[in-house]
């Protein structure tokens, strides 16, 4: 899926998970986007455990409320989850 923004995440010292600003060599490497075959990468980076997070307009068909949550449909049977906008 082409446009996607792809943030990247490092786990830090304290085992939380902190937004990565910059490879070893210095550069800014956060987020990018995801060309048009829908790869992307993150270059030179230093040893860790690592995550990424997904976002963007693009993804809005496939991450906002079904027509079933927007009917107010749920009740106790369901385990609906929810669509969020922001990291």
């Amino acid at each position: 899926l082409a446009g996607v923004t792809v943030t990247l995440f490092k786990k830090g010292k304290s085992g939380e998970y902190e937004k990565c600003e910059t490879a070893v060599t210095g550069a800014l490497i956060n987020p990018v986007t995801t060309g048009a075959d829908g790869a992307y990468s993150f270059d030179n980076l230093a040893e860790g455990d690592y995550i990424v997070a997904f976002s963007g307009d693009v993804l809005k068909p496939y991450t906002s409320a079904t027509d079933y949550q927007q009917s107010g449909g749920n009740d106790s049977n369901t385990s609906d989850g929810k669509a969020i906008s922001e990291l």
